[in-house]
C-alpha cells in the first residue's frame, strides 16, 4: 500500500506528507516500506509465506534481485526465522562485501550477575513446573558450555561414537570422553 501511495502521489507530495506531522511513522520508514512493496509486491502467496516478518529484514531482502531471492527461499536460506543480522550478512555476502554490523562483546560476568539478581528476586514465586523448566534449560546451557571446553561431549560426536561402538571394533580409552564432575562459573 505504501509503495502504491508513493507512485500515485504527484512529484513532491510524498515528502509533503511527512512535513504535515500526521503520518504514523517516519519518511525513511515509509521509503523502505515502498522499496519492499516495489521489489517484493509481485511475489506469490506461497513464496511470501517463507519470508521473515520484520520489515527491516524484508528491506534487506528487497534489495536483492527477485530471482536470487526466490532461489534463496527455495534453498531454505531465506525462511521465516531469518534474523536481521543474518539478512544483512547475506546481502553483504551476495554483494561481495563484509557486513558492517559491529558485534559488541558481551560481558559474561555482568550477564551472569544480572541473571543471579533476577533469580533472587523471582525464584520464590515460581511454580514447581517453572522451577523444573528452568533446571532443564540450565542443564542444557551447562552441557553447551562443557561442549565448547570438551568437543567430545558434542551430540554429533556422541552419535558418531555410538555408531562406531556398534561395530565389533574396540575404542581406545584415550578417545572416550571423561566428564568432569566439577562445576565452574
Amino acid at each position: 500500500m505504501v509503495s502504491a501511495a508513493k507512485t500515485r502521489l504527484p512529484y513532491g507530495q510524498w515528502s509533503q506528507q511527512w512535513k504535515s506531522g500526521y503520518m504514523p511513522f517516519s519518511k525513511s520508514t515509509a521509503d523502505r516500506l515502498a522499496v519492499i512493496g516495489q521489489r517484493m509486491g509481485g511475489l506469490d502467496s506461497a513464496t511470501s509465506l517463507n519470508l521473515p516478518r520484520g520489515w527491516n529484514i524484508l528491506y534487506c531482502l528487497a534489495r536483492l534481485d527477485q530471482g536470487t531471492l526466490e532461489q534463496l527461499i527455495e534453498q531454505g536460506v531465506v525462511h521465516p526465522g531469518l534474523t536481521l543480522r543474518q539478512a544483512k550478512e547475506l546481502g553483504a555476502q551476495l554483494r561481495g562485501k563484509r557486513a558492517t554490523a559491529k558485534v559488541r562483546k558481551v560481558n559474561v560476568r555482568e550477564r551472569l550477575l544480572r541473571f543471579a539478581d533476577f533469580l533472587d528476586a523471582n525464584l520464590p514465586a515460581w511454580t514447581p513446573e517453572e522451577r523444573e523448566q528452568a533446571q532443564s534449560k540450565l542443564r542444557e546451557i551447562l552441557h553447551q558450555i562443557e561442549a565448547v571446553e570438551n568437543p567430545f561431549t558434542r551430540p554429533e560426536f556422541e552419535i558418531a561414537l555410538a555408531d562406531f561402538s556398534s561395530t565389533d571394533e574396540m575404542i581406545p580409552a584415550c578417545f572416550i570422553p571423561q566428564r568432569s564432575t566439577q562445576r565452574r562459573l
